[in-house]
């Protein structure tokens, strides 16, 4: 067997861009839509919540407020004025102050906030006291804050994550005049702040640090102003504003980049970031089908580049470069619909591509490869887990890269563009379409490369039918509605994780840049996970088993989130190493599979295409499932996590896959040295009578015919076997002098560089035992006899009639059976027969 490495296929995998740049621009988690209250609850005294204990109202949002008349301006307030006393560890979710209170929040040590928001703010709507810790304020937001929303009187650090504030004085201040003063940290982690004076506070004197990453700014007049603190009471002075090395660190990249890219596509709403991350999929839907038509009309390398009606490689290249100068939400959405335009049959073309070239059980792996070497596009939910640990991070330098004419995000789509519109030319030029076109390989491994696949697929596999027949195939196909439902329920799951897997790890508490780093383990993880049950599953022919496992895995990683994401941490983050690991390894194991099963090849094209397509019309729905974070994308967990069941109860369907064919024969070939005497050959089968037998004996159709449920020669029927063949020679006098040569199990093909794809034949058992019969017959003697001179047997005993000496020759085994003379030893063999 020769087995023909291409190394052209790489080129088609090199296509797959780092990422797709609106993906890496992540959506803004924090929301100007405040919930809506179902009640109010107005109190006479502040609540007081417990040292590590938790506060969450039963009906979640009810509003509490201190009362009409609570607010009395801008004078400071004391603990009993305010609404929520939280001490040390206390943590205060899912609440709405309302507008009238004197003070919102006293955290008497360091607390944490979840999704609390502030309607109109008094005074100050939070007032941190800890002496040391960090206090977290996740989510959320404030409105109407003539002064501070969060006043930090106390010491240790504060974290806010994805926070909205409108009409405000400061987002956060270190107190300025306080009798006691410490070194305050604040960390402001995806804010959007709106109609602001400052966005920050700090003392330089005392050696307070502000970090600003990832915020949305908009009329905010100072991102970060700087005092001369002191401890007398009065009021603090100005000395600056702006970052510098030791005090403040704004990450000017993301804040300007995220800004700068929202503003240039009025990308103002959540709802608008998912139309656009959705739009994508209607064209992708519409031209997945002609598309892996057309690659079987004009050849794949014509398709991936120049192809008239889809404009694939070179249209894609087009369109991202189009991102960098094109304006406004319109264009937008014209260019998101434009990019699955060109990338319509690609993963599916590839999928196709690679069947000509590779046997059913060689498949999943050199997926993978492409996939998870490559990468993809995580619009379509296509990004593997190698470019997902990795393009996080490039792209996070990459947005630094401002210069006068370009701004960072612009940068993110100028590098795919360029690559991708090279590659194109590249495999136009160098990609052949099938092992018969190849001009890297002879002849002779042309036709071997045919040779290996035609014994690989059924000789209809090889026969014709028009692009519109084949789709009448698929959809008469139950198996492709099958595989279609499969590929869905994971891709929906798999399509979110590479949108928001930075959001998910950010949810936790990690700040953006944190959230970013994070997400490498899990790929890395994903990325053996992947390789592993691709590998395992071609070494064993199995796929349905894979994938049952794969959803298992999934399915166990998003309970885990759905149940343990606001209790554990490290229980969460490691649910996301079982989700990324259990649905990425999910592609190469369900379209290897899909394309072991169609046949002939046009209908693979469109199956492949089909299953797609159809699962991709249903993760239009993707990017809207993780729209929740009020409730820590518990929602979202859910609905991820019915997928994978799903998937696997599917796989538990029959449908054929890439198990190797069970029809197994042993032959035994025998003749003496002189090769004139040749016995029938005998034959090992599975079934006693086999159906293409047509009740005939194995006599009776020239051979010697046994079975047994292995098909294996066992010492049993060898014996007996020999025993007749003994009594036989024992009539003429004659014995037994038996050598023997042993073949491994082996396939048999013929490689005649002349034999066309078409003279493959699929044979029953009766016609492949008639050929072995007639080809055994058509071995002559002078070919037995150059195979025995070689140290075997002298050329005068080949060369004598008679009988050969037992004593002259040299044998690896002599037997001679003796028999009493009063038994005939052939009618004895052949009763026990």
């Amino acid at each position: 067997m020769v087995c023909v490495q291409l190394p052209s296929f790489i080129l088609l995998g090199a296509t797959l861009a780092l990422a797709e740049p609106i993906a890496t621009l992540q959506r803004r988690t924090a929301t100007n839509v405040f919930p809506t209250p179902p009640t109010t609850s107005s109190l006479s005294s502040a609540i007081n919540v417990a040292a590590g204990t938790t506060f969450t109202p039963s009906q979640p949002y009810t509003r509490y407020d201190r009362g009409s008349g609570a607010c009395s301006g801008q004078s400071e307030g004391g603990d009993s004025d305010a609404v929520f006393i939280l001490q040390e560890g206390a943590t205060l979710s899912r609440v709405v102050i309302g507008a009238n209170q004197a003070e919102g929040v006293h955290c008497l040590g360091s607390c944490t906030l979840d999704h609390v928001y502030f309607e109109d703010v008094c005074e100050d709507a939070i007032t941190l006291k800890q002496k040391s810790g960090t206090s977290r304020i996740n989510y959320g937001g404030a409105k109407h804050a003539d002064d501070k929303v969060i006043q930090h009187n106390g010491g240790g650090t504060v974290i806010v994550n994805s926070f909205y504030v409108e009409d405000f004085g400061k987002l956060y201040r270190s107190c300025g005049n306080c009798g006691t003063q410490y070194a305050r940290h604040v960390e402001i982690n995806d804010v959007w702040a709106v109609d602001g004076s400052a966005l920050v506070g700090i003392n330089t004197n005392y050696g307070d640090t502000a970090k600003i990453r990832t915020t949305q700014v908009d009329d905010v007049k100072t991102i970060c102003q700087k005092y001369t603190g002191n401890d007398d009471g009065d009021e603090p002075e100005e000395n600056g504003s702006g970052p510098d090395s030791s005090k403040e660190t704004s990450e000017a990249g993301n804040v300007h980049v995220i800004e700068a890219f929202n503003d240039n596509y009025v990308l103002s709403t959540n709802a608008k970031w998912t139309l656009a991350l959705s739009i994508f999929y209607v064209g992708y839907c519409l031209l997945e089908i002609p598309a892996n038509i057309l690659q079987r009309r004009i050849g794949a390398n014509r398709l991936q580049a120049t192809c008239p009606f889809f404009l694939s490689l070179t249209e894609w290249g087009i369109v991202s470069l189009s991102f960098v100068y094109a304006k406004g939400y319109r264009g937008l959405l014209a260019l998101r619909i434009l990019l699955g335009i060109g990338e319509a049959g690609y993963y599916a073309g590839m999928i196709y591509y690679l069947s000509f070239w590779y046997k059913k059980h060689e498949l999943a792996i050199r997926i993978r490869f492409i996939q998870d070497n490559f990468g993809g596009n995580s619009s379509l939910g296509m990004t593997g887990t190698l470019p997902g640990a990795f393009g996080g991070l490039i792209a996070f330098g990459l947005v630094r890269a401002h210069t006068s004419i370009l701004a960072g995000w612009q940068f993110l789509f100028l590098i795919e563009a360029i690559p991708t519109l090279v590659m194109a030319l590249t495999i136009l030029v160098f990609l052949p379409s099938f092992p018969f076109m190849a001009r890297f390989l002879t002849p002779r491994e042309r036709a071997i490369a045919q040779a290996r696949l035609n014994r690989d697929h059924k000789p209809q596999s090889h026969g014709g039918m028009t692009g519109w027949q084949g789709f009448k195939a698929v959809i008469a196909d139950p198996n492709a509605w099958l595989f279609a439902l499969i590929y869905a329920s994971f891709n929906v799951g798999v399509a979110t994780i590479s949108y928001f897997l930075p959001t998910l790890i950010k949810d936790l508490g990690f700040s953006s840049i944190d959230a970013q780093g994070l997400t490498v383990a899990p790929y890395v993880v994903g990325w053996f996970m992947v390789f592993f049950q691709a590998w395992h599953s071609d070494r064993t022919k199995d796929r349905g088993w894979h994938i049952m496992l794969s959803c298992s895995i999934s399915f166990i990683g998003y309970i885990i989130l759905a149940t343990a994401v606001q209790k554990s941490v490290g229980a969460a983050y490691f649910a996301l190493f079982l989700v990324v690991g259990g649905n990425y390894s999910l592609f190469p194991l369900v379209m290897s599979w899909a394309a072991n099963v169609f046949s002939p090849t046009s209908k693979r094209g469109v199956g492949t295409a089909f299953i797609v397509s159809i699962s991709n019309c249903i993760s239009i729905a993707s990017p809207q499932i993780y729209f929740d974070s009020e409730d820590s994308f518990r929602k979202g967990h859910a609905i991820s996590a019915a997928m994978p069941p799903d998937c696997s109860l599917r796989t538990k369907n029959k449908m054929s896959g890439v198990k190797g064919n069970k029809k197994h024969l042993t032959f035994a070939f025998t003749i003496n040295a002189t090769g004139t005497e040749k016995l029938p050959p005998m034959i090992i089968g599975k079934a006693e009578h086999p159906q293409a037998f047509q009740k005939k004996s194995g006599a009776q159709l020239g051979f010697y015919w046994r079975s047994n449920t292995k098909a294996w020669i066992t010492t049993k029927l060898y014996q007996k076997w020999l025993c007749n063949w003994d009594a036989k020679l024992w009539h003429v006098g004659c014995y037994i002098l038996l050598l023997q040569d042993n073949f491994s199990n082996c396939a048999v093909d013929c490689y005649d560089c002349n034999v066309p794809p078409a003279e493959i034949y699929d044979l029953d058992i009766l016609e492949a035992l008639q050929m072995a019969h007639t080809a055994w017959k058509e071995v002559d003697t002078t070919t037995i006899q150059n195979c025995w001179k070689t140290g075997i047997l002298p050329d005068e005993l080949l060369q004598s009639n008679g009988p050969a000496s037992t004593t002259s020759l040299p044998v690896s085994s002599f037997l001679n059976i003796e028999h009493t003379q009063h038994t005939d030893p052939i009618n004895t063999v052949d009763a026990e027969l």
